[in-house]
């Protein structure tokens, strides 16, 4: 099977207390939607029963468990990135 593009679920049919998958670094997991901020395009997610709720982009919310693990590696390029902007360059010049 090859690569096949990640499709989202679309902002107006996500729904709250739903299950969605998402992207980490071991793969996709499964989430429940709590929240959808839809001015910063993002939602808030709670995994496991003993985790603290986390935020996502809308971009990285699939239904289909095997579309969350073709966005793995999108995901990490963007979260590298990111760390990447926040900290700062010591000794560089």
């Amino acid at each position: 099977m090859g690569y096949i593009k990640p499709i989202p679920v679309d902002k107006e049919k996500l729904i709250i207390g739903r299950t969605y998958y998402t992207c980490n670094y071991s793969g996709a997991c499964k989430v429940i939607l709590i929240k959808i901020n839809l001015d910063t395009n993002k939602v808030l997610v709670k995994g496991k029963k003993d985790t603290q709720p986390y935020i996502r982009p809308i971009k990285y919310i699939f239904d289909n468990p095997e579309m969350a693990k073709f966005a793995v590696r999108n995901w990490e390029n963007e979260n590298r990135k990111n760390k990447k902007k926040k900290s700062p360059q010591i000794g560089r010049k």
